[in-house]
């Protein structure tokens, strides 16, 4: 099996804060929620929020119009194209997909569009909270296991370190760096042997 982050890892971007400007756009009264929306993404750039908190935070606009099948499906018609060629092109029928990002915005288009397994943050789409934990770090390896107790990661493609647990489970991982939906830079992932 081979596992994979999602944002800026196949996704050219963050899906979370595409999604949010797509639909404050489609419901411009939601732009009253930006200075909560920019407190959170400051709260939690500077430590003063917990990711979690910030994130429950950033999703506070759901609490007034609480996301859909529809709205959801038009943003992924929308921003289809930011998958990268190179994931397209070598992906396998038996990849997992664990992300930090919403399940609600992931599930309908990895599971629905992509046919692969997704495991991702449990994100309430009516009042923007987190059930669990946010799925990101030593998270996704508790995650991971619950899903898959026998699992084994062949390979492991993230952009970002703090998953370095899950890499270290994996008999490869790789650092992914896109430089544009055409272009993907592998590197060998640096040796953590302890983020246990």
């Amino acid at each position: 099996m081979n596992v994979y982050d999602f944002d800026h890892t196949i996704y050219d971007g963050d899906s979370s804060v595409d999604f949010c400007c797509f639909y404050l756009i489609r419901h411009l009264s939601l732009l009253l929620c930006l200075p909560v929306l920019s407190f959170a993404v400051i709260g939690i750039k500077l430590g003063f929020l917990s990711v979690k908190r910030g994130k429950e935070m950033f999703f506070c606009f759901l609490k007034l119009r609480p996301a859909n099948q529809d709205d959801i499906m038009d943003f992924w018609k929308t921003h289809s194209h930011k998958m990268t060629s190179w994931y397209l092109e070598h992906q396998q029928p038996d990849d997992l997909i664990i992300s930090a990002s919403p399940e609600f915005l992931l599930q309908p288009f990895v599971e629905g569009v992509l046919k692969k397994k997704v495991i991702a943050t449990k994100v309430d789409t009516h009042s923007g909270k987190i059930h669990g934990e946010n799925c990101k770090g030593k998270e996704k390896a508790q995650l991971f296991f619950e899903q898959y107790p026998l699992g084994r990661i062949d390979r492991f493609y993230s952009d970002s370190l703090s998953d370095a647990y899950l890499a270290n489970l994996a008999i490869c991982a790789f650092l992914v760096i896109i430089k544009s939906t055409q272009k993907t830079e592998l590197y060998d992932w640096p040796q953590q042997k302890n983020a246990n």
